[in-house]
């Protein structure tokens, strides 16, 4: 969970908007780097994130992961109309604050190590929600929103938007495997990955566990939680991994196998792409004085 009391560093609100889209209007931006709340508020249309095709309605909201890829696909004839928030989660206090986000690797603050993302009780992947299960999330991305509409603010209204928004997004509510409104046997499934993370987990046994088909259990996963299988698993294995990096002594192998990725290498590799660090940079900035 993120730490709002730690001096070295702090969240950040570094821009956020309300956007009517034009019909025909289609951006794309290949590396993010912020984890964005997304939430609609009219309108209709899908958005691409990471490969991933989701449907866009009145009230749907979207988390995308750090350093994220997005293509826009508002509906031609009822273009949505939404709020963006682009939240830094982690920058170090000793460095001074630039209100601006990166859309791709060449702008300057691409890659940058003061900025990355945290342990936030919501997840480091994608999370698809709406404003019936998260209405303070909704409430606090128009509220963020409309403060940048005015213009910019100072670096301690950004501060504080984000320290709010971080408060929100470390409110875990209800787990997804204890969500009655999944079907059961997605709930089956996603039990059985949490249990045990340090195994071996593929189709077959998540087919097994959920007692379907693995066709039928790719589709539970991408129709509810909007990624694949294998995609959720391995955001469940970065958080975890985060966690005991923040939290434990363990050498950086061993906490790959601990979150059952035998490759230190591709774990390495894997961690740095979800959070702008390498696994012993993480630990250095979790433990600084």
């Amino acid at each position: 969970m993120a730490d709002l009391e730690d001096a070295t560093a702090f969240p950040l609100v570094a821009f956020a908007s309300t956007v009517q889209f034009a019909p025909g209007e289609r951006p794309a931006f290949p590396r993010v780097s912020s984890r964005m709340i997304l939430a609609s508020a009219g309108g209709a249309g899908r958005v691409e994130v990471d490969g991933t095709l989701l449907d866009v309605v009145p009230g749907t909201i979207l988390v995308l992961p750090w350093n994220h890829a997005v293509r826009y696909l508002p509906d031609p004839d009822d273009p949505y109309v939404v709020y963006g928030a682009h939240l830094i989660p982690h920058h170090d206090a000793d460095v001074p604050v630039e209100l601006a986000v990166p859309h791709d690797g060449a702008h300057p603050l691409s890659g940058a190590s003061w900025r990355s993302d945290a342990v936030l009780g919501i997840g480091s992947g994608l999370v698809v929600t709406d404003d019936g299960a998260r209405p303070v999330l909704m409430t606090l991305a128009k509220l963020v929103a409309q403060v940048w509409d005015r213009g910019e603010p100072s670096v301690d209204v950004a501060r504080a938007l984000g320290v709010l928004l971080v408060a929100e997004l470390d409110a875990r509510g209800v787990l997804p495997q204890h969500d009655r409104d999944l079907p059961l046997r997605l709930r089956r499934a996603l039990t059985w990955i949490t249990a045990d993370l340090s195994r071996e987990i593929g189709l077959p046994e998540l087919a097994a566990a959920a007692d379907c088909s693995p066709s039928t259990v790719t589709r539970l996963f991408r129709t509810h939680l909007g990624c694949s299988p294998m995609s959720w698993v391995l955001d469940r294995r970065m958080d975890e991994a985060r966690r005991l990096l923040s939290t434990t002594t363990l050498p950086v192998q061993q906490v790959a196998r601990r979150v059952g990725v035998a490759d230190g290498f591709y774990f390495s590799r894997v961690f740095h792409q979800r959070t702008g660090l390498s696994p012993t940079q993480w630990r250095e900035r979790r433990s600084a004085p």
